[in-house]
């Protein structure tokens, strides 16, 4: 069974899944920035527009 510990935003792994919970103005959104930046600049991550919904993405 895995153990819960402090989420370290400049350690933790890039690979595999992370669970990220916490109450609201605790710094998720963050979080989430911060790791994509890692993702960019670690793991050379393209960085795009993706457009799925063609009707929504054409107004």
């Amino acid at each position: 069974m895995n153990q819960m510990h402090d989420f370290d935003l400049l350690n933790v792994p890039l690979i595999g899944a992370n669970l990220l919970e916490a109450s609201a103005g605790t710094g998720k959104a963050y979080n989430i920035e911060g790791l994509f930046l890692r993702l960019v600049i670690e793991k050379a991550l393209p960085v795009g527009e993706r457009r799925t919904d063609k009707k929504r993405c054409a107004q």
